[in-house]
């Protein structure tokens, strides 16, 4: 049986702050295209590099609104060095001569079932992976990765064990899409807004937590009275 995986991000949080959105015509149909891929089990005869392109097109650029190379700056670069190795993508500031990375992505094929699994020769896992980039990444907030069926999103400091999660075969549903776009589009990720809603969701959790000690500490008081009397 798969293992349950807490959420970052409080549901509760999103139930009440997210407002479903209507999925953009030209949106929705590169997720329709995405979905009847994996549906069809087209995705799977793909070797784990050849998607690369059409993914960060398709989804990181087109949908979420990251910019890739060109001009004066961009806010997605591929193949970028990260300590002694090379991250498939990393989300942040670009330019010709500097580098903030906010979060660096590893991207994985299909056939990669399973994000937590130790690949075979490379003796680590794709998490472990892009989550050793994080870590040679000064400044870095977040760590992505995805095998083109589902992406995660990590944060820094909160440990491998939570994370938010979107399978791409559901993002033409409209609460999906839009608390896709509420965490990880450019507008949010890079403007500091994701991380205002994590610490939002940090806010939510202490009060819940308050909430049931003070609910217990009554409850004893109560059941303390009533065998009293």
């Amino acid at each position: 049986m798969p293992t349950y995986k807490p959420h970052l991000i409080n549901p509760h949080l999103i139930q009440s702050q997210v407002q479903i959105q209507d999925i953009p015509i030209e949106h929705l149909e590169i997720l329709k295209s995405w979905r009847e891929s994996i549906k069809n089990r087209n995705i799977f005869t793909q070797k784990e590099t050849a998607l690369h392109n059409y993914f960060i097109q398709n989804i990181l650029i087109d949908i979420l609104g990251y910019q890739g190379f060109g001009g004066d700056s961009w806010t997605l670069a591929q193949e970028q060095t990260i300590g002694a190795g090379s991250a498939d993508v990393a989300l942040g500031q670009f330019t010709p001569t500097t580098a903030q990375i906010i979060a660096p992505f590893e991207l994985k094929g299909a056939k990669t079932r399973d994000l937590d699994a130790i690949i075979p020769g490379r003796h680590k896992s794709p998490v472990q992976q892009a989550w050793e980039y994080a870590m040679d990444a000064p400044g870095a907030k977040w760590v992505l990765v995805s095998n083109y069926l589902e992406i995660r999103l990590y944060a820094v400091g909160y440990g491998r064990q939570v994370y938010e999660s979107w399978s791409l075969a559901n993002l033409t549903e409209p609460l999906e899409y839009t608390r896709f776009q509420w965490l990880l589009s450019a507008k949010q990720l890079l403007s500091g807004e994701t991380l205002n809603i994590l610490k939002r969701s940090e806010q939510l959790e202490r009060e819940i937590t308050n909430k049931l000690y003070q609910d217990y500490k009554a409850l004893r008081i109560i059941t303390y009275q009533t065998l009293a009397a």
